[in-house]
């Protein structure tokens, strides 16, 4: 599902009134429409409803939601910011109309009152701001959006809660806490960026008549990661299939003290259905995969002080040759000799390669040789590792994850699949947003699994993007079905091999389903 900036969603506005002939005041009207119909869908037995609105258009939409409620029967209470002249265009006629209903409209600065009504009220409409907010609220909002917070039974935000920056998921401090957000049209990217994302509550979409195929023509390529389109990006099996079409996996990793990362990233390759599986590493560590890993094919390297030496690359050349997908990094140290390695396979080979966790930092200053590489190439790095690629302050990429990993992923012309809340993947195909996964992941080794599974996935005959796709959903519904018994306070990385085959089940079993007018969304 397309996912818009606030300035994009303008675009289909404008387009929608001046092109499609549907103008700005019946989007207005069929956006209260469908306020009214979320509304009445989610909660019974409702008698007294507060609408907070403000001087633009979030505020009009409020206004309409509120008429239809008034004309219901339902007791509407709606208090307004300054005075009715500051009001325009669309939103001031629906104000005159929501005046002509006989509705109780309110000042705002009545803060008693306020109080009073808001603590009376079935359902509180957070109508002050929409996806244009950006920046800090001032001390006159900060004092009512407390007051909001604090004394609301339940609340509703209409397109994203007020406080909420809808492109970049900043949001102050006093930003309205929403139990559910309904948006209209497309979901914003303010909706799934932290932590924006914590105060939406459960979001809703309601078609308010755009042309779903107006964003296609403007070439917006932004996307969250859904049931759905996880399961178009998963790969196909057939029942006559034997190992070898499901595909080989060349792992390089691990070293002294880390022979976990190795662990996790061949056992995750093998849970998400590669045909082979098998594990370059450091020779003196071979005890250790000989007890620990039955299932996966190893192949001990030559080695030094514990990590793999270049006299290892002739070796690793020999098993790349009959590979289908190569990954090295995992745990395998930050040595100049490994930095070697890389970069003869990035000169040499030609087919799927990940380059993961150690193997980016050690390619600092090294973007032609990534930039040239003949094959599909992926990064998987966590801000740390792209930090130190690009030279950037870890907390700095976690404020900009979309923009940056566009940034990257154009640069080198590969794709790179940014690991964190959320993890986003960009390519050349578009930037997706994933909408699954919780802070469970937050345990050493979960990025181990994952890249296996991109891996094994990409193994089984699909692009290292749909693998990247397919891969980060699973990766993040395993740890949202764990939360429920392992909760995200004990979950570990080997949990999520053990649980991947019911989220592969959860994924391939999804049904596809026509749009509707309201659509619940991740």
């Amino acid at each position: 599902m397309i996912v818009l900036t606030p300035s994009e969603m303008k675009i289909l506005d404008k387009k929608t009134d001046e092109i499609f002939g549907l103008p700005l005041l019946i989007l207005m009207e069929n956006a209260g429409r469908g306020i009214v119909n979320f509304i009445e869908r989610e909660f019974d037995n409702l008698k007294k409803i507060t609408f907070v609105c403000g001087k633009g258009n979030n505020g009009g939409d409020g206004f309409v939601a509120a008429r239809y409620l008034k004309l219901k029967g339902y007791d509407v209470i709606v208090y307004v910011f300054g005075e009715k002249e500051e009001y325009k265009d669309e939103a001031l006629l629906n104000f005159n109309l929501l005046e002509k209903t006989g509705c109780e409209i309110r000042k705002i600065n009545e803060k008693n009152l306020l109080k009073f009504d808001l603590a009376t009220s079935d359902l509180t409409v957070d109508a002050v701001f929409g996806t244009g907010f950006k920046g800090r609220l001032s001390e006159d909002y900060k004092e009512i959006f407390k007051i909001i917070n604090d004394y609301s039974q339940k609340i509703l935000s209409i397109d994203i809660p007020s406080g909420v920056d809808g492109e970049t998921g900043e949001a102050d401090e006093d930003a309205i806490n929403a139990d559910y957000t309904i948006t209209f049209a497309y979901p914003k990217l303010g909706h799934y960026l932290f932590p924006g994302k914590m105060k939406r509550g459960r979001l809703f979409l309601w078609d308010i008549g755009i042309p779903y195929y107006y964003a296609e023509e403007e070439g917006f390529k932004r996307y969250i990661i859904t049931f759905e389109v996880a399961l178009n990006n998963m790969p196909k099996r057939m029942p006559y299939f034997h190992k070898g079409d499901c595909g080989k996996v060349f792992i390089i990793s691990g070293s002294k003290g880390y022979t976990g990362a190795a662990y996790l990233t061949s056992m995750g390759a093998l849970r998400a259905g590669a045909g082979l599986v098998f594990l370059a590493f450091p020779d003196i560590l071979d005890c250790i995969f000989e007890t620990k890993l039955t299932e996966v094919i190893k192949v001990p390297l030559p080695s030094q002080d514990g990590f793999i030496s270049k006299k290892a690359i002739s070796s690793i050349f020999e098993k790349l040759e009959n590979m289908d997908v190569c990954v090295i990094g995992p745990g395998i140290g930050r040595k100049e000799e490994i930095k070697e390695i890389i970069a003869n396979i990035l000169e040499k080979w030609d087919k799927k390669l990940i380059l993961d966790a150690d193997a980016i930092p050690l390619l600092k200053g090294e973007e032609k040789l990534i930039k040239d590489y003949k094959g599909e190439l992926v990064l998987t790095p966590h801000p740390g590792e792209l930090g130190i690629f690009i030279g950037e302050k870890p907390e700095e990429i976690n404020k900009k994850r979309v923009e940056i990993a566009e940034e990257v992923s154009l640069k080198l012309n590969k794709i790179l699949v940014l690991k964190g809340a959320p993890t986003v993947i960009s390519s050349k195909e578009g930037t997706y947003i994933n909408t699954t996964g919780n802070d469970g992941l937050a345990t050493g080794g979960t990025g181990d699994v994952l890249v296996g599974m991109i891996a094994g996935l990409s193994a089984q005959g699909i692009s290292l993007t749909s693998a990247s796709i397919s891969g980060v959903f699973l990766h993040g519904l395993c740890a949202d079905i764990l939360k429920d018994y392992k909760t995200n306070f004990s979950m570990i990385a080997g949990d999520l091999l053990e649980i991947l085959p019911e989220a592969i089940k959860r994924v391939t079993g999804f049904k596809e389903k026509k749009r509707k007018m309201l659509t619940p969304l991740p």
